[in-house]
């Protein structure tokens, strides 16, 4: 089953009531929203807390030319993220197989690594995670 298509992920920690949404290009790595199940109205359930800034780990901007002679633009963007049990940290994966963990609450940046492309690397995410 499949719920949409696309780039991008999303992620839910309960612990906390957070909400983690990749856009859908390189400018901002992802959206945190706070859930709250106990407000009074529904417009007020989910708010946008911050757009996490495009750390510079991250892989860069790259734009090529093919042989038709048209320029085209591959922008990093995120492809998973993820939280850890507690919620206090956050790992990315972009487009180029890097792998980013942050902390929840200040965004700054804790740990990263290049990722293979050898198979799967969910893994080493819940391993680094947990």
């Amino acid at each position: 089953m499949s719920l949409g298509t696309g780039y991008g992920d999303i992620t839910y920690n309960s612990r906390r009531g957070i909400l983690g949404a990749a856009p859908l290009y390189g400018k901002i790595s992802y959206h945190l929203f706070n859930v709250d199940s106990n407000a009074s109205k529904t417009k007020d359930i989910v708010k946008l807390i911050r757009k996490s800034k495009w750390h510079s780990q991250y892989g860069k901007h790259q734009s090529y030319i093919d042989t038709s002679n048209l320029l085209y633009s591959l922008e990093g963007y995120i492809t998973a993220l993820d939280f850890n049990p507690t919620g206090e940290y956050v790992a990315t994966i972009d487009s180029y197989n890097n792998c980013l963990i942050s902390d929840v609450t200040t965004a700054n940046y804790r740990f990263h690594v290049k990722l293979g492309r050898w198979g799967s690397s969910d893994w080493i995410v819940f391993f680094l995670l947990h």
